[in-house]
């Protein structure tokens, strides 16, 4: 049986989220917004643990998130599409 989180930050509330997916250990869940940026955000607290803000990810909305091993994919309504080492952060590739 699964387990529930809520997160009540007051970031949250009021970004407009338009993507989450979940890291493979549950750990992490990265979240895209609509402005372009990327977070990655503890499961446990619902602390943001890393981000990508606004331009230095996509130039408008997050369209799509994947994780795949320690590989965060990002694809973005400019028509780009990102490769982030997830748990670091750092940017792989860009297309």
């Amino acid at each position: 049986m699964g387990v529930a989180v809520v997160w009540g930050t007051e970031f949250f509330r009021h970004a407009r989220v338009c993507g989450l997916c979940l890291a493979p250990d549950a750990r992490l869940a990265f979240v895209g917004l609509l402005d372009g940026s990327v977070f990655a955000v503890s499961v446990a607290s619902g602390a943001v643990v890393r981000t990508a803000a606004s331009g230095a990810c996509h130039k408008g909305d997050v369209v799509g998130l994947a994780v795949q091993h320690d590989t965060l994919y990002t694809a973005g309504g400019d028509g780009t599409v990102h490769a982030w080492h997830a748990s670091s952060g750092r940017v792989v590739w860009r297309y």
